[in-house]
């Protein structure tokens, strides 16, 4: 039998005295653990972490004991570009060993869902057996919080230690894979044709919901603008995240930032109406950065110049926000986003500053370090280019992304990004995600694994599964907002949408779908109300 210990373990034992105290990392025995390897979507990731580890999820749909330690292993980067769960086995799964081990690949995106399961391809994953690095930074709780084991993660021949090669048992990714071609291919992958999509068992999961989220400063400077144009009632304080006081952009707006055709934020004007009071005369435009230095508030930004803060190719989100702002890779006519510039270039030079991340953590850290004007060391965006001062910057995550200190969702065409109003048809920012798998590679799992693959693919699509993730006992976990909560609707195709097409937070299925009858999904295809000849949904005005 064997069993691997962790380094944190052996120095309990090389130093007693003080390092008594310090909590081993828990030894996993091979022969008694069920391993699964699933990469791809880092934007579900909170998603895929609760629903395993957490006690959110109703009890019968539990992958860990509630009797025992749950851990939780991080990489060093970020927390979330790799990622691994550990526990005992629950009683929901019969047939798997007596603990479970699932590995969780977020660095590269949806792609790494994709293109490494359609040929079989082994990738990096984080090494959290024989990582000398590894330490536990927070005890477990029996019966409540998981422990948090923080581990050195770089995937180079020169630390071998720190990664294992696997082929993904499953893929997990924003848009269905005929998606990931033209400019969202990743490098070093081709794309996906329908040669590949032959070889795949593709199962909806759900619809999730995506937002344009801006930097705090930013959305104070959009709040005060828009509470002198009319757009938002003056009662509204600045910095209220409710969605009455919610500022937004348009569809258009958006696609021009992204696609670089603004690189000075006085592109967007404002002209006061009768009633505000300040600087700028009622009735006279500027652009927005003038407009708001002409009256002095807090929030001015260092410089007037436009900053984005993006995810590579490859990335589900990047690939979702393209589809529905930008139309690629829908229509040969469809908008290019704009190429990254990046670190070593003047901000005075000519053009939007667009930051490429390879996780939706990067985009965290990004918005944060450019609010703030200050460097994240050791994070996912630790540049030193855009320290001294704020910076007013997009970028796109799922609602996932909640609690966020230094940036929010904005309104896009006048709509919040919640989950009713995407069940009521107003909000458009959503595409319906997908679990896939190779048949060739889950063919040849042991029984154990085959397991844990098919309930995760039948527990994450479940609606009272997302209502219990949607809407936790805890108001500091979850995918909480002031304007509503986030972020998972259950698709039509696999469970019928109430009466009238209504949003019941108890079980949030959504209306409409990517999908039609007889058909999988497809993230191109316009949102209808789903038919399947006997649920014929509905809605409301």
């Amino acid at each position: 039998m064997k069993k691997l210990v962790l380094a944190a373990a052996v120095s309990v034992a090389l130093f007693g005295g003080a390092a008594q105290a310090v909590t081993a990392v828990p030894t996993i025995d091979m022969s008694t653990t069920t391993v699964m390897y699933l990469s791809g979507a880092s934007a579900s990731l909170d998603y895929v972490n609760n629903l395993i580890t957490g006690s959110a999820a109703p009890v019968a749909d539990r992958f860990c004991a509630t009797t025992a330690e749950v851990w939780r292993f991080n990489d060093n980067i970020d927390g979330k570009t790799q990622n691994a769960f550990y526990c005992t086995t629950s009683a929901n799964l019969p047939g798997a060993k007596s603990h479970l081990l699932i590995y969780k690949r977020s660095e590269g995106g949806s792609d790494l869902g994709v293109a490494p399961v359609v040929t079989n391809t082994a990738i990096p994953f984080l090494n959290i057996t024989s990582n000398p690095t590894c330490e536990v930074k927070t005890a477990a709780v029996v019966g409540g919080a998981a422990g948090a084991v923080k581990c050195t993660y770089d995937a180079t021949t020169a630390t071998a230690s720190q990664y294992t090669m696997a082929i993904p048992d499953l893929g997990m990714s924003d848009v269905d894979p005929g998606q990931f071609r033209s400019n969202n291919v990743t490098a070093g992958f081709n794309p996906i044709t329908a040669d590949d999509l032959s070889a795949l068992t593709v199962s909806a999961l759900s619809a999730v919901v995506f937002g344009e989220p801006v930097t705090l400063q930013l959305y104070k400077a959009l709040q005060f603008a828009q509470k002198a144009t009319g757009k938002i009632a003056s009662t509204c304080a600045i910095g209220d995240r409710t969605e009455a006081c919610m500022p937004g952009l348009t569809s258009a707006e958006i696609a021009s930032i992204h696609t670089g055709q603004w690189t000075n934020w006085n592109s967007l004007k404002v002209t006061p109406v009768t009633g505000y009071v300040g600087a700028t005369a009622v009735g006279t435009t500027k652009g927005l950065f003038d407009f708001i230095t002409s009256d002095a508030v807090s929030y001015v930004p260092k410089v007037a110049n436009v900053h984005v803060c993006r995810r590579v190719d490859g990335s589900g989100t990047q690939a979702q926000h393209g589809i529905v702002f930008l139309n690629t890779p829908c229509a040969d006519a469809s908008a290019a986003t704009a190429p990254a510039h990046d670190l070593g270039t003047a901000e005075t030079d000519p053009y939007t500053q667009i930051h490429e991340m390879s996780t939706s953590g990067g985009v965290s850290d990004c918005l944060k370090s450019l609010d703030t004007g200050v460097q994240i060391v050791g994070s996912a965006f630790d540049e030193t280019a855009f320290v001294g001062g704020s910076r007013w910057a997009v970028g796109l995550q799922s609602l996932e992304k909640g609690n966020a200190s230094n940036y929010e969702f904005v309104k896009v065409d006048g709509v919040a990004p919640t989950l009713a109003n995407v069940a009521n048809g107003t909000y458009k920012d959503w595409v319906e995600n997908t679990f896939q798998y190779n048949n060739t590679h889950y063919a040849a799992l042991a029984t154990d694994v085959k397991k844990v693959v098919d309930t995760l693919i039948k527990k994450a699509s479940i609606p009272e599964v997302m209502s219990a993730l949607n809407n936790p006992a805890s108001t500091t976990s979850g995918f909480i907002h002031a304007f509503g909560n986030g972020a998972y609707l259950a698709v039509p195709s696999l469970f019928t949408p109430e009466t009238n097409g209504a949003y019941n937070s108890a079980r949030p299925v959504n209306p409409y779908s990517r999908a039609v009858f007889g058909t999988p999904v497809e993230n191109c295809r316009v949102p209808t109300i789903w038919n399947d000849g006997v649920n014929v949904g509905t809605s409301a005005l």
